[in-house]
């Protein structure tokens, strides 16, 4: 895609209108064009959407920041024609959407907090703006009780899962028989959730 094209004139004959506020632009009076694909032509070709140089930079300053801008006067074909009055008009309206497009404020990135031990809420991203509470907070639902006895907490005995009890590879839900028979099984059920179950019960119960 092209980049687009801004151009630079003074209006010939009077009779065009400014795109944006829809009045007539004056002959004589400075006006600038951006070039646009033709849609009435069927070999191509570009035409120029005119505005009031006014109009033309509160557009730009409302557009996305993806549109591209007018950065410098040169970059407007024909700004070699202009008197300097017209020049200067221009350079300062780019200066102005410059700085306005420069203080404009980007959107903040999300910051997810983390919670301490001790309750207090901490930003987990170098600089990020998120303000740390200096009041340590703590969970409503429980608190942390210091654990005196001197006993080791008990951790409950681990499962032995089925898995683990079928991998030896002599079992008979190792064998190739068994996994085809499963896959048959599979294959022929239309359910997506019957299928899902059928692996599920294979898995924990064994053929």
């Amino acid at each position: 895609m092209a980049e687009q094209r801004f151009c630079v004139d003074y209006a010939k004959r009077g009779t065009a209108g400014c795109k944006k506020c829809k009045e007539k632009i004056v002959k004589g009076v400075c006006r600038i064009g951006k070039v646009v694909p033709n849609p009435f032509s069927e070999s191509g070709g570009d035409m120029k959407e005119w505005y009031h140089i006014k109009c033309m930079f509160e557009k730009l300053e409302r557009a996305r920041a993806t549109t591209k801008k007018i950065e410098d006067l040169t970059e407007l074909e024909g700004w070699e024609e202009l008197e300097d009055n017209e020049k200067e008009q221009i350079t300062q309206h780019i200066a102005d959407l410059s700085s306005k497009a420069a203080g404009t404020p980007k959107k903040k990135a999300v910051v997810q907090a983390k919670l301490t031990t001790t309750g207090q809420v901490t930003s987990p991203v170098k600089g990020a703006s998120f303000v740390t509470s200096t009041n340590p907070r703590k969970f409503s639902g429980f608190s942390a009780k210091p654990n005196n006895s001197g006993e080791a907490p008990s951790s409950p005995t681990p499962k032995r899962s089925l898995s683990s009890s079928k991998c030896d590879p002599r079992h008979k839900d190792c064998l190739l028989r068994e996994f085809r028979k499963l896959c048959a099984m599979v294959a022929d059920n239309p359910s997506y959730n019957t299928k899902t179950q059928i692996i599920q019960d294979f898995l924990r119960k064994g053929s």
